[in-house]
């Protein structure tokens, strides 16, 4: 198949801008998945379950399958995070970012934080994104280097704790 002149992307501006179309419609897709994961309807074929539906009708391996899948059960449990990506403000490596941080123990202190972290990041690059969610995946024993981070904590222009904190007693 050919393509057609005008289907070609012709400059750095254009190429960022249906990047992004890309990642938007990404978004929307992935939530839509997770409706009819939610719904049943992939069913009515015989199908198994939603990732089987969609290896069948839409010709993707497991892991694209499965990717789509978590991809989606996670906008829709992130609903300012799902805005921010069907809206184009937070691209699909930042979301990515979020979702890894996201875990049983992280999930309540994500959603009580989500929409401030979401306004934090958005115009962030992915580095700085992953900077500001990346402490649980540098220390998965929470052995912290406390020189290191402290050094980082007097370098950032924003620090964002997404992490319960519980007092004992008021602060002074």
């Amino acid at each position: 198949m050919h393509r057609r002149s005008s289907d070609s992307i012709n400059s750095l501006d254009e190429l960022r801008s249906v990047m992004a179309e890309h990642e938007r419609l990404a978004a929307r897709l992935a939530v839509a998945i997770r409706g009819f994961e939610m719904s049943g309807v992939w069913g009515e074929d015989g199908s198994l379950s939603m990732a089987a539906w969609l290896r069948n009708e839409c010709r993707m391996s497991g892991p694209v399958a499965t990717g789509w899948l978590r991809d989606g059960r996670f906008l829709t449990a992130s609903p300012h995070v799902a805005a921010a990506a069907v809206e184009g403000r937070l691209s699909a490596s930042q979301v990515a970012v979020m979702r890894r941080v996201v875990t049983p123990s992280t999930v309540e202190a994500f959603a009580d934080y989500e929409e401030t972290l979401v306004a934090s990041v958005e115009d962030m690059n992915l580095a700085d994104t992953a900077t500001v969610c990346d402490l649980y995946a540098r220390y998965p024993d929470y052995s912290i280097a406390i020189p290191t981070e402290q050094a980082r904590l007097q370098a950032a222009q924003l620090v964002v704790l997404l992490h319960p904190v519980q007092w004992y007693s008021m602060p002074a």
